[in-house]
């Protein structure tokens, strides 16, 4: 087994507390197929009784057991000036495979989504949803070779853009400044919460919305005017 350390993380503001390691195919599967099984006993055993940190623990102790470096809650945080947000991957295995553990009654697309924007930030090819909420213990891949250097490879089309002024120019330096940073491809919603709080006081970007009942008012709600 060959790794090679991803200095992917030292080349922009993303600081990750474990240091990441690329790992073949070959070699990926040969340790999931390894993990997979341990959660098959586990969920043999516990059924789906228990709740995702639980899942999460057993997975972690089996692994460590079988002397298989592991670790949980890994924490990536991301950083633009004075914007930060940290995401806390569940399960690291062998300092290069992400799994994400979950207990419900289904993996859904938000769920794949979740782990395809860790492996895009922490510059990884290869993950894992595993689900104990099921009947059986249901897992599905997820992996990637988009690389960090191809998602700083991007075009911006500004033909649709309104000639707001008083809008505009803050809103396109601070995308600009952003896919500069972090390049492209990663969550909207990451996106979208650095642009609220960088133009925050610049512009009032959100604004309260009457909700109306048969005529009748029933509260506020607010709303984003970045979408």
């Amino acid at each position: 087994m060959i790794l090679r350390q991803n200095n992917y993380l030292k080349r922009m503001p993303i600081n990750c507390t474990v240091a990441l390691n690329d790992i073949d195919q070959s070699d990926f599967h040969d340790i999931d197929q390894k993990i997979t099984g341990w959660a098959f006993e586990i969920h043999n055993t516990h059924e789906r009784l228990l709740n995702e940190k639980a899942y999460q623990n057993a997975l972690l102790k089996q692994s460590m057991q079988n002397d298989l470096s592991c670790t949980k809650e890994v924490e990536i945080k991301v950083t633009h000036e004075n914007f930060s947000k940290s995401f806390f991957l569940d399960l690291l295995m062998h300092s290069s495979i992400i799994y994400e553990i979950k207990a419900s009654l289904g993996i859904s697309a938000s769920n794949e989504a979740q782990l395809l924007n860790y492996l895009l930030l922490s510059n990884s090819r290869h993950g894992k949803i595993i689900n104990f909420g099921t009947a059986s213990v249901t897992h599905r891949f997820i992996s990637t070779s988009l690389s960090h250097d191809a998602r700083q490879n991007y075009n911006i089309n500004k033909t649709q853009w309104r000639d707001l002024t008083d809008y505009c120019p803050s809103i396109r330096a601070t995308v600009n400044n952003l896919l500069a940073d972090w390049g492209s491809h990663l969550s909207v919603n990451l996106y979208k919460e650095a642009l609220l709080h960088l133009l925050d006081g610049q512009q009032n970007f959100t604004t309260e919305v009457d909700l109306v009942i048969n005529e009748n008012l029933v509260g506020t709600q607010t709303v984003s005017l970045i979408d």
